[in-house]
């Protein structure tokens, strides 16, 4: 009898996946502008919200990581606040983590 990852495997090939990584990155970034509500943190940088994935976030970012699997201040609020950078450099910080370019 075939188990639960077989049957779904038969079901949705792996062949049928698009693992392509600028597709990957193209996915990522479409994340960070076409879906704001599917966010759950923050980052402002004086007057610049940037909705974010914590997931995405701690999972490119080790700096992130540490911050969001520890008791901070961040990961209670759900928002990191930053005052002394650009926020113009702040969102190109962002879509690197996502996207890598």
């Amino acid at each position: 009898m075939l188990g639960k990852l077989q049957k779904t495997l038969v079901l949705f090939p792996m062949a049928a996946l698009d693992i392509d990584s600028d597709k990957i990155a193209d996915d990522l970034s479409s994340l960070l502008d076409a879906w704001p509500s599917l966010s759950d943190f923050t980052v402002v940088c004086k007057k610049d919200s940037f909705p974010c994935h914590r997931a995405v976030l701690a999972a490119r970012c080790d700096a992130f990581r540490a911050m969001l699997s520890h008791d901070t201040e961040e990961d209670q609020e759900d928002t990191l606040k930053i005052t002394d950078l650009d926020p113009k450099a702040v969102g190109e910080l962002i879509r690197y983590i996502y996207t890598g370019r």
